[in-house]
């Protein structure tokens, strides 16, 4: 997440949904949505599949090794990792849980892609609420993420094939030891990642 502090954006719409103060900003060529003054996400309206996020480029290394893509997600935002994934991998199918209906009526109104929608699906709930097939992928982009974290770890594994792929990104460094003790012990190979200028921790497990 950044702080916002451009003072050149145009506000295209505003909501305040659960507590939420929610935001879409833009400048000539970037959308943002806020969450309380947070840039939770963007887009580039010259190019909206464009990775911007560094995080996000890593996912889409960590992805390509797959041989086919139907995926679960677990937190939408403005929805980069959708367009990303969607426009990159042309027979991928993406599931996306968000707990926030309101964040899913503005990623459809304002970030989706129309060419990709077809290939998408988008539920509200969390990761408790829904019982799933397996999942060549899953993918938790949450914040923040619930506790106790174990109540994410037993709800994961059975998600996935056997053969499937755990991506996570991790905004608390302050777990990132006993994140990395579960992956170690659920995983046979574990790849963690930190991109310079971010705190997000990020876990690839195979």
């Amino acid at each position: 997440m950044e702080q916002l502090t451009a003072q050149t954006q145009a506000l295209i719409y505003c909501r305040r949904s659960n507590g939420l103060d929610i935001r879409v900003e833009q400048t000539e060529h970037i959308r943002w949505l806020l969450i309380n003054g947070q840039r939770q996400s963007q887009m580039d309206l010259t190019a909206p599949s464009r990775a911007i996020y560094p995080y996000v480029q890593q996912f889409l290394q960590s992805l390509s090794k797959l041989t086919s893509h139907d995926i679960l997600q677990f937190g939408l935002g403005a929805g980069e990792l959708n367009r990303c994934i969607l426009s990159k991998f042309s027979e991928a199918n993406l599931t996306t849980v968000e707990r926030e209906p309101a964040i899913v009526d503005i990623y459809q109104e304002f970030f989706q892609l129309p060419e990709t929608k077809a290939r998408e699906q988008l539920l509200i709930g969390t990761i408790n609420d829904f019982t799933f097939a397996c999942f060549d992928s899953v993918i938790v982009d949450i914040y923040p993420w619930p506790q106790p974290i174990t109540a994410i770890f037993n709800s994961l594994l059975p998600l996935l094939k056997t053969d499937g792929m755990l991506l996570l990104n991790l905004p608390h460094p302050e777990l990132c030891e006993e994140v990395q003790a579960w992956c170690q012990r659920s995983f046979q190979h574990v790849d963690i990642f930190q991109n310079p200028g971010y705190q997000n921790q990020l876990f690839c497990c195979c």
